[in-house]
């Protein structure tokens, strides 16, 4: 099993990072892509959900490492101005290394940065792993047609971190930081500098 390198880091994506989404959801083993997507689905498709993704003005977090994107967590805004999906992908190697909880961790900030109340994940009721990091945060569980509900609501911002809003990159990756003890000297690199 690989474990996270230096040469890995967490950041936010852009549409210049299609390619690496493309090619991260197009590597998942069939298993993995019935459980991200709760049904079987084909490249064709993979490869719409790409371009609808970015479209969408989806937050999509990518842990990187060596060139290749091996984890992501997207949050989507749905229905109203307060609600969003949270989903989230690790590739079978990469698996139990805590990427998952610090990619939570900074979907959390964005979606309080954005003003949302609710984050809802969907997932199939043999998704354990989706279902244990939804208790991690404190999620509430439901069942429904076989599917696992887990509703989550973002804490408010604290104080210090309410001004300015437009500024939720910065801090979410002052929390990842700290998620992951990087000192000052580990600041810049992780930031991709």
């Amino acid at each position: 099993m690989p474990h996270l390198t230096t040469n890995g880091r967490i950041r936010l994506l852009g549409s210049a990072d299609k390619h690496l989404f493309r090619d991260h959801l197009l590597r998942l083993d069939p298993e993995t892509k019935r459980s991200r997507f709760a049904m079987l689905v084909s490249d064709t498709f993979l490869e719409a959900y790409v371009e609808t993704s970015f479209s969408l003005d989806t937050v999509i977090y990518g842990y990187i490492e060596d060139g290749t994107l091996r984890a992501t967590s997207e949050l989507r805004r749905v229905a109203d101005a307060t609600s969003g999906e949270a989903a989230f992908c690790v590739e079978t190697g990469w698996r139990g290394q805590g990427l998952g909880t610090a990619l939570m961790e900074l979907v959390l900030i964005a979606a309080r940065a954005q003003g949302y109340q609710h984050i809802y994940m969907n997932c199939l009721g043999t998704n354990r792993s989706m279902q244990a990091l939804a208790r991690k945060f404190a999620a509430d569980l439901s069942f429904e047609a076989g599917d696992v509900i887990a509703h989550l609501a973002p804490a408010p911002l604290e104080p210090v971190e309410t001004e300015p809003q437009a500024d939720w990159p910065r801090l979410a990756f002052g929390r990842l930081r700290a998620l992951l003890g990087l000192g000052d000297r580990d600041k810049e690199r992780a930031a991709g500098g």
